[in-house]
């Protein structure tokens, strides 16, 4: 049972802010600003921040790999009517600012395949 439901207090937000990859975090800290608003940000995950893998940016290329099953979802996308049909697979994190941190941590030291030789960048 969470704090909020032994207080038993009624909560009201002017905002509920649901996800915090990218997007969520972006709109959550840009209504915040604004010190007359109140914000409630949902998350489905925990907060993983302590957590080696996490922490550890040399877990990052192997992290959804090694840890799927504590630190991400898998899911299907519904037929594409324009691809025959075809389905494609996504996944998400399930911790706070899973979809950014997880992608941003496996770019770390590897630009080489971005940039090829170099030439003319």
């Amino acid at each position: 049972m969470s704090k909020l439901q032994r207080n038993n207090r009624k909560l009201v937000f002017d905002y509920v802010v649901i996800g915090t990859g990218p997007a969520g975090t972006v709109i959550a800290k840009t209504l915040a600003d604004d010190k007359k608003t109140s914000v409630l940000v949902l998350e489905a995950g925990e907060n993983n921040d302590r957590d080696k893998p996490i922490r550890g940016s040399t877990f990052a290329p192997e992290l959804e790999e090694r840890f799927f099953a504590k630190y991400f979802w898998q899911g299907e996308g519904v037929p594409q009517e324009g691809l025959d049909e075809l389905t494609f697979e996504w996944t998400t994190g399930r911790f706070l600012g899973a979809a950014l941190r997880s992608t941003a941590s496996s770019m770390q030291d590897r630009r080489q395949p971005f940039l090829g030789n170099g030439k003319g960048f």
